[in-house]
């Protein structure tokens, strides 16, 4: 089975083509290049310029598919709505801020 892959990084930089791809091959960023990537033998292939390179997924560090239905996951990500806590150091509105009122132990004050 092979997957359409929109984004992958390598561990080491790829020149293909006469092109230096560098470690993060994006194909929204390079016209005409096209990821594959083959689970039965576990290659990313890559193609520009009427070129193929394959790489092993031992130098491959992520790969994003295109569609991630294709592997069983939704299209959508429902959103993560992150907690907020709020810290007794952040001023709020209708709340007076104290000063301290001594020196701790141990510091001198001159």
């Amino acid at each position: 089975m092979k997957i359409q892959l929109k984004l992958a990084t390598l561990h080491n930089p790829l020149f293909l083509a006469g092109t230096n791809f560098g470690s993060t091959l994006d194909v929204s960023k390079r016209t005409g290049l096209t990821l594959l990537y083959d689970r039965v033998e576990k290659e990313l292939h890559a193609f520009y310029n009427n070129s193929l390179v394959i790489i092993p997924s031992t130098n491959v560090a992520t790969m994003t598919p295109v569609d991630p239905s294709i592997l069983g996951y939704p299209n959508a990500v429902l959103p993560i709505t992150p907690k907020v806590i709020l810290s007794s150091s952040i001023p709020v509105q209708g709340v007076k801020v104290k000063a301290q009122a001594s020196v701790p132990a141990g510091i001198k004050n001159d």
